[in-house]
């Protein structure tokens, strides 16, 4: 099976950078361990069967260039529980029309919509986009359209409530 690094090893770095954004295949930055001791090093400077990289390489010692975890971590945390907070509450909000529960699910869903949604957006952002400059665009849009969707939740749970508003889709 080829490799996409094999593939694009004869095409120059700089023409790979504006189709990658910067980001190219073979600089992927791996975690070996070696000797009981976490090294992070780019897959560049490894063998072509997979091994370690030698520890007499000194240019692929990465360790400033890789950001601390615990920040995503937390925010897929964030993204999994207002995920079961969205399964759990809107069926209450759409089978409750008029109670005073259903104006604690409008006020808990108007808020974890959309930081799930922002979350979720941001996520696939990081996921996608390599470059500096379009990355910050598209943030920016998101936490926009996330600003948009939390203002039409509030208006709309003023009214007459999230359950009601997707209820009325279905009834005359």
């Amino acid at each position: 099976m080829l490799k996409s690094t094999r593939l694009i090893q004869n095409i120059p770095p700089s023409t790979l950078q504006g189709v990658f954004g910067g980001y190219t295949p073979n600089s992927a930055l791996v975690l070996y361990r070696n000797n009981n001791t976490q090294q992070i090093r780019s897959a560049a400077s490894s063998s072509a069967t997979g091994a370690a990289p030698s520890s007499s390489s000194s240019n692929s010692n990465a360790s400033g260039k890789i950001p601390d975890p615990s920040g995503a971590i937390f925010q897929q945390k964030i993204y999994h529980y207002s995920s079961m907070g969205v399964a759990a509450l809107l069926p209450v909000s759409l089978m409750l029309p008029s109670s005073e529960l259903t104006l604690v699910t409008d006020c808990a869903l108007g808020v974890i919509i959309p930081a799930h949604f922002y979350l979720g957006m941001n996520s696939v952002v990081n996921d996608y986009i390599y470059s500096v400059f379009p990355k910050y665009l598209v943030k920016a849009l998101v936490a926009g359209t996330s600003i948009v969707l939390f203002t039409g939740i509030v208006f709309i749970a003023k009214k007459s409530g999230l359950g009601a508003t997707v209820r009325a889709l279905w009834v005359k």
